[in-house]
């Protein structure tokens, strides 16, 4: 039976932060763009992996399939329906072409992955997230041994680097899948290593991540550590540093998220991080549209636009089940609700 994990505020918290740092990513700014790109995704992979459920049976796979495509996919489309929309009604007076674009976009929804940009880049991250969820729990389910599991992973990691390093794919793989091979490294670890993310009073583990973490960023500075970091541009190229770096960085988010969650600042980051998906979706388009009537704004709006206006949208989908169910993948409660109940078959 599946079972929700009791909330740790900690985790919103760290995926507010994560969602600033992935909107000043794509600002185009080239500090933000080159630093924030080493861990910014994988910290969401590692969150997701760390909450985790096992399953035991296939009655239980099938039960997560259904419920990951619920809270992923049926936003995934929702909105890129809305954000095609929008483009097509502000970009129509520049383009006489834009119902066949429209359409395009629509076809190019299904194909996902890599061959989604500008308005859409970020829409990768969705469909990679759910696979990689799917594909650890059926590892799991199906490997009793841990040594099994992480030998697949491990593998898995590894073949992600051959197919960069033999370039072997020429074109985008549909649902962004094979980037999935080097996801499932970054979840299983959070999955596997939830004692350690956890427990950032326990020196033994949090003064080795802590320390690393400032050789990092010391060696970052004098600009000593030639890595590059970009999941979805499949820019990684050492099997030791792409692991070592985002992970070290990840697990430092994580201890400064338990350390903020004691401090005023929890609220807000937590909110952030409750509507992150949200935030996720809407930054890019919605900054692409403000460019088009004010070009001269820079990082600092960028972010705030892109986390505030976002953020309000999510909050006011809150307010609505149907809108919740469309947007953020939340059940109707069909008992309050009878003439919604079409929505959740």
């Amino acid at each position: 039976m599946l079972k929700e994990n009791k909330r740790e505020h900690w985790i919103d918290i760290a995926k507010g932060i994560g969602i600033m740092l992935v909107v000043a990513g794509h600002e185009g700014n080239p500090f933000t763009y080159h630093y924030f790109f080493w861990f910014h995704m994988p910290l969401f992979f590692l969150l997701s992996g760390y909450l985790f459920k096992q399953i035991a049976s296939k009655s239980e796979l099938k039960a997560l399939i259904y419920k990951r495509a619920k809270q992923l996919l049926i936003p995934y489309f929702m909105f890129f329906l809305l954000i095609a929309s929008l483009k097509f009604f502000f970009t129509l007076p520049h383009n006489k072409t834009g119902a066949v674009l429209f359409i395009k976009d629509i076809f190019r929804s299904l194909y996902g992955g890599r061959a989604l940009f500008d308005y859409y880049a970020v829409f990768w991250f969705i469909t990679c997230l759910f696979l990689t969820q799917i594909v650890f729990a059926i590892i799991c389910l199906f490997l009793k041994s841990n040594t099994a599991r992480i030998s697949i992973i491990s593998l898995a990691f590894i073949l992600a680097h051959i197919e960069i390093f033999f370039k072997l794919t020429k074109y985008p793989i549909p649902w962004a899948a094979d980037i999935v091979l080097i996801t499932l490294a970054y979840y299983g670890i959070g999955y596997y290593l939830r004692q350690i993310i956890s427990t950032y009073k326990s020196l033994k583990f949090s003064l080795p991540i802590v320390l690393t973490s400032i050789v990092i960023v010391i060696l970052a500075i004098f600009h000593k550590l030639p890595f590059n970091l970009d999941l979805k541009q499949q820019v990684y190229t050492n099997l030791a540093l792409d692991l070592i770096i985002p992970i070290v960085l990840a697990i430092a988010i994580c201890y400064l998220s338990q350390l903020l969650s004691m401090t005023l600042l929890k609220k807000p980051l937590a909110n952030l991080g409750k509507h992150s998906l949200t935030i996720m979706y809407l930054h890019m388009p919605l900054n692409i549209l403000l460019k088009m009537y004010f070009p001269a704004y820079g990082l600092i709006i960028f972010v705030l636009a892109g986390l505030l206006i976002p953020l309000i949208f999510s909050v006011l989908i809150e307010k609505s089940q149907l809108l919740r169910f469309l947007f953020h993948g939340h059940s109707v409660n069909v008992k309050k609700s009878p003439l919604l109940e079409i929505y959740t078959h």
